[in-house]
């Protein structure tokens, strides 16, 4: 029976912790020192079906690019095919968190994991312009949750990552893509520590009423 108690607290813990994300559809890229490595990882979902269809931008390999303002830094995964499908913020989207020194050296060494493709950016005239060019047969009922994972020997300051948390976040939808370069994983913010104090709480309440009816 503790044991089911225990199962539930984890449960709320989970559901609470991690709730307001789930609200909303994001995707996030993040950045990690890990030993001598340096680690990418992919997570959420992103709802296309809410960002401006466009032509996509074009890309090779997998890894991340420096560009000079008013240009994007930009990063993306082509490794296991090609991009036919481009989305544009709304207009009116604050676009600055991507342009200026998030990526100071260019690199293509990274090892890899995943399947889906896609470079964070979509051309506007003749500007690479923070978005999300994909493959279509990655998106299923207007929704696209990237799997890619990379790794390559390094730290952040030797690869040219500027530590940081980069979001562009849709003006008038809400949908946003962030790139995170941090030195280690997140830590679990406020609402998720709430949850475990209140899933703690409820556990005891579960274990003192067991104990009275004995």
């Amino acid at each position: 029976m503790f044991k089911s108690l225990n199962l539930l607290a984890v449960a709320s813990i989970v559901c609470i912790g991690f709730a307001p994300e789930s609200a909303k559809a994001s995707i996030a890229f993040s950045f990690t020192e890990v030993g001598p490595f340096v680690e990418m990882k992919s997570s959420g979902t992103l709802d296309v079906s809410k960002l401006v269809l466009v032509s996509p931008g074009g890309w090779g390999g997998a890894g991340v690019e420096t560009n000079n303002p008013p240009e994007s830094d930009i990063m993306g995964d082509t490794t296991t095919g090609g991009l036919d499908q481009g989305y544009a913020f709304s207009p009116g989207t604050d676009l600055s968190g991507w342009i200026g020194n998030m990526f100071t050296i260019s690199s293509f060494s990274w090892s890899l994991s995943g399947t889906t493709q896609f470079a964070t950016y979509i051309i506007d005239g003749s500007l690479r312009t923070p978005g999300i060019s994909i493959d279509s047969a990655d998106v299923f009922g207007g929704l696209w949750t990237p799997d890619v994972a990379w790794q390559t020997l390094g730290d952040l300051a030797s690869l040219g990552l500027t530590p940081g948390i980069y979001p562009v976040v849709d003006a008038v939808t809400s949908e946003s893509i962030t790139i995170q370069i941090l030195k280690s994983e997140p830590v679990p913010g406020p609402l998720a520590i709430l949850g475990v104090a209140a899933a703690f709480r409820r556990s005891r309440k579960l274990r003192f009423a067991m104990k009275s009816r004995a």
